[in-house]
């Protein structure tokens, strides 16, 4: 337990907090404005000086927990900033004859509390207030995924032969039509998604069912050009302004993006090949069956990003510890005994920002 506890349980002080707050009050502005002579700022300039950051306690899932506050100056007016997950949420302190809430005042008050608790045990302090699962870090990829997710040494290496020998090719491919665009991208679903499409009915099976089953499906009007064999009429189209805002070339859907499939010339009038581009971490297993299949079927392309995601495969990249929003790459570290085994060795934790104190 802290030297000092929270006033309030989180539930409180997000319904007193209520978004933003001030206090006009100029004996609470002085006070405050004398506490952060104390404190070195992060950033002072004519228009505005900044001290990050504090801490204050609130009792948060039945444990004291410290959430991070940044004060402000601008306009002569304080701004108390907090953090996740009040991070839409300030309390500004001016001068004037209005009294202050309770809530405002014990907000200051713990904040002056939290740096005189700082000067006395040093800055390493600021660590013991924060749980490893309430901390940030990094970890790599190749000690959380599951094995059927990671390539081999081995495998990696053999794909970037295969790939930089296919480029060496040089083969081009000066433009497409509808119907090579869908067989195309049907050689990659049937690479990575053969499972699923055997289970499919026949007449499921064509290419542009196959399209219809995986893709985007805002073709933007690629599919209803006349002629789907001719070269001049998909060029007349894709130099068009028709498919903007659709995503015909998203061949897999995700959100926000899966996998794309882009068309010679789409981008300069001498690239003669596709290029494939994967957006969703979660697709590249899939996607680099894919790259392998346009390989072995010897179709000019390229692949963007392919290093990076390749390293990805490996497990090379790093993926966000304890993230405070929830999505993407993310594993939420507990202090057991299981996960100190599994990942702790391996965690890179970041440091926790805090303010610092002048000399005396």
């Amino acid at each position: 337990m802290s030297v000092f506890n929270g006033i309030y349980n989180y539930d409180e002080f997000n319904e007193e907090l209520n978004g933003n707050i001030d206090a006009c009050n100029t004996e609470l502005f002085n006070e405050l404005a004398e506490f952060l002579k104390t404190i070195v700022p992060v950033q002072e300039k004519t228009s505005e000086t900044i001290w990050a950051f504090f801490y204050i306690p609130i009792t948060f899932k039945e444990k004291i927990q410290y959430f991070p506050v940044k004060i402000s100056n601008f306009m002569n007016k304080y701004n108390l900033s907090f953090q996740e997950p009040f991070s839409c949420s300030s309390i500004d302190i001016k001068e004037g004859d209005e009294k202050p809430s309770e809530f405002i005042k014990n907000v200051v008050k713990q904040i002056k509390l939290f740096t005189e608790t700082l000067k006395s045990k040093g800055e390493d302090y600021i660590y013991d207030l924060n749980p490893y699962e309430w901390r940030t870090g990094v970890i790599k990829r190749q000690y959380t995924a599951q094995q059927d997710k990671l390539i081999s040494v081995d495998d990696a290496l053999d794909i970037t032969k295969k790939y930089n020998k296919h480029l060496e090719k040089n083969i081009k491919l000066e433009s497409t039509t509808v119907n090579k665009f869908l067989k195309t991208a049907a050689i990659m679903y049937k690479s990575a998604f053969a499972s699923k499409i055997e289970k499919f009915p026949d007449e499921y099976k064509s290419d542009k069912k196959l399209n219809k089953a995986f893709a985007d499906g805002r073709h933007g009007g690629m599919q209803f050009i006349e002629d789907w064999d001719s070269e001049e009429a998909f060029m007349k189209w894709l130099k068009s302004d028709e498919w903007k805002g659709a995503h015909p070339f998203e061949i897999v859907y995700s959100t926000p993006h899966g996998i794309y499939l882009y068309p010679p010339q789409f981008r300069e009038e001498d690239d003669y090949f596709y290029e494939i581009c994967v957006a969703d971490n979660f697709y590249i297993p899939d996607y680099f069956k894919m790259l392998q299949a346009l390989i072995e079927n010897n179709i000019p392309f390229r692949a963007s990003g392919f290093e990076k995601d390749l390293k990805y495969y490996q497990g090379e990249e790093t993926i966000t510890v304890n993230s405070p929003y929830g999505w993407g790459d993310n594993i939420t570290y507990k202090d057991t005994d299981e996960d100190k085994e599994k990942y702790f060795e391996h965690i890179t934790w970041r440091k926790l920002p805090c303010v610092k104190l002048k000399d005396a």
